[in-house]
């Protein structure tokens, strides 16, 4: 008979059988409960989306003076960079690999409604089960789709904007992309704090103004409900809800798709930033996409709204032959962002909180 018994720390989870051997479970979130006490097996679940030196530090010493075994088990990693790939190729390491085919427990339909979802450069990994060929993200090799700055409005063209609205430890994002050609043609990264209606709404009018206010998705869920007054004061404003974890995969899916057909992006650090550090994780009946540590969605939010209801009808034709047109603007230091927005309303002592 097994004894299941807690500790009164809960990061210590203990079974132990009638041979009075014992198993602890440990979790990721807390190193410090990785003592350096020896041990026989190690199983270590979802390994891939552990700390880069997590393995290294806590988990191989742990079995060098027993001579124990390390069992690694993971959805394979997306880049070439992730420490679990380059252990897979060390000689002394033995790798297997199953394609979601080779699981029993799911329905060939479940499978077949994933496969249906999931972007096509996510294939090899999250279907096939092997690891990586070359690096990349959930949305692909970022940079082979940066191309120079901001495109000034073309009269014929539609555009589309997107908003995401921050709050104390991310910001407000405005988004806008020219869906003719299939480009995020101009992005404004707001100052952290800055929440103040009248000045949020003062800033998002005078980008809007140079795009002839086309169409703009804001999003309304948690902070942005605030912001309603404004959204329902101009036709342009469009109310978005992201009610459940479905929605918000289904923008973030789009925006994939989007990047697979050669949707681009103005070299913008903090954006590629987001892009190239936004994972996604897998669970028993779903999967969610979270930042890495030190990192937030805002821009990636508010420009899969830009782009809402469209990415998945475009053309994939070459939209990088196009080249961009050289925008003049006034500069604003702002540490985070490195790119200046086209005349921003000034932001001298105004940093406000709701």
């Amino acid at each position: 008979m097994i004894d299941f018994k807690t500790g009164k720390n809960k990061k210590d989870h203990l079974l132990r059988n009638k041979l009075n051997s014992v198993i602890k479970g440990k979790s990721v979130k807390y190193p410090e409960s990785f003592v350096a006490e020896p041990v026989d097996l190690i199983i270590c679940e979802d390994a891939g989306s552990y700390p880069e030196s997590f393995f290294d530090i806590h988990i191989r010493p742990r079995v060098l003076d027993t001579g124990g075994r390390i069992f690694l088990n993971s959805v394979p990693p997306i880049t070439k960079t992730n420490w679990l790939v380059h252990l897979s190729r060390n000689d002394t390491v033995d790798s297997f690999s199953w394609s979601l085919y080779d699981n029993v427990y799911l329905k060939k339909e479940e499978i077949e409604n994933f496969i249906r979802d999931c972007p096509p450069h996510l294939h090899r990994a999250f279907v096939d089960g092997l690891p990586p060929e070359e690096d990349s993200s959930v949305f692909g090799k970022i940079r082979d789709n940066v191309m120079g700055g901001f495109f000034e409005y073309t009269p014929g063209h539609v555009y589309q904007g997107g908003v995401d609205i921050g709050s104390t430890f991310d910001r407000t994002d405005l988004s806008i992309s020219d869906l003719t050609l299939g480009r995020l043609a101009y992005i404004d990264v707001f100052p952290p704090k800055f929440s103040r209606t009248e000045l949020l709404e003062e800033r998002l009018l005078n980008s809007l103004k140079r795009y002839e206010f086309p169409n703009t998705y804001v999003d309304v869920s948690g902070i942005g409900s605030a912001f309603q007054a404004m959204i329902d004061s101009h036709h342009f404003f469009l109310p978005f809800t992201i009610p459940n974890l479905k929605t918000r995969n289904a923008l973030i899916e789009e925006l994939a798709i989007a990047f697979q057909r050669n949707y681009t992006i103005p070299e913008i650090p903090y954006l590629i930033n987001e892009l190239e550090n936004l994972e996604i994780i897998l669970k028993q009946n779903y999967h969610l996409y979270r930042s890495r540590h030190g990192f937030h969605d805002d821009t990636i939010i508010a420009t899969a709204l830009s782009i809402y209801g469209w990415s998945r009808k475009m053309n994939p034709v070459d939209f990088r032959s196009i080249e961009p047109v050289e925008i003049k603007a006034t500069v604003i230091e702002d540490n985070r962002f490195q790119i200046t927005p086209i005349d921003p309303v000034s932001l001298v002592g105004e940093e406000y909180l709701l």
